[in-house]
């Protein structure tokens, strides 16, 4: 079974600024999927800032297109190898899990909204996927899905590209 006890501070530094290793982080992951240099990096203070930017219809689809690709990528290397890929089954307790660490921040920083409580569950939960897969199919530690993992588990969540500006919360 997958542990996440050990893996990261999940959602302790959401309405945070970023340091420099995760804006490097950010950025290897952004540029991999097609995004440009000048990206500008915006921090989201809050739970409903988060839900307005969550919501939003301008939203980059290309990113999000661009990071399915790669997953069905790595998904069709490993089965070219005969390495198994990660089972989704083994995922539901960590869901469970992330879903508890999501709603303890939310609960202190006075956010109820639990579909918002959920979605940051679930971007965690497929961002911990992601990983899983990036490291069975043996990738390098600058793979883009390794990077959105690493900003999760440092306590952040990767929202959204909206025109130039890449919001983290």
């Amino acid at each position: 079974m997958i542990d996440i006890s050990e893996a990261g501070a999940w959602f302790c530094a959401l309405g945070e600024s970023i340091n420099a290793g995760e804006k490097a982080r950010l950025m290897g992951y952004l540029r991999a999927f097609g995004a440009s240099d000048d990206v500008n990096l915006v921090a989201v203070p809050d739970w409903q800032s988060a839900l307005r930017l969550t919501n939003d219809p301008r939203w980059n689809e290309n990113l999000w297109r661009a990071e399915q690709a790669e997953r069905a990528r790595l998904l069709q290397a490993l089965a070219a190898s005969a390495r198994a890929a990660p089972a989704g089954a083994a995922f539901e307790a960590i869901s469970d899990r992330l879903h508890g660490c999501a709603a303890v921040a939310a609960a202190r920083m006075g956010c109820s909204e639990q579909g918002l409580i959920r979605a940051a569950a679930g971007a965690a939960t497929e961002a911990f996927y992601l990983g899983a897969l990036a490291r069975a199919a043996g990738v390098g530690p600058e793979h883009p899905f390794l990077c959105k993992l690493a900003l999760f588990e440092g306590g952040h969540w990767p929202l959204v590209l909206i025109e130039n500006q890449y919001y983290i919360f």
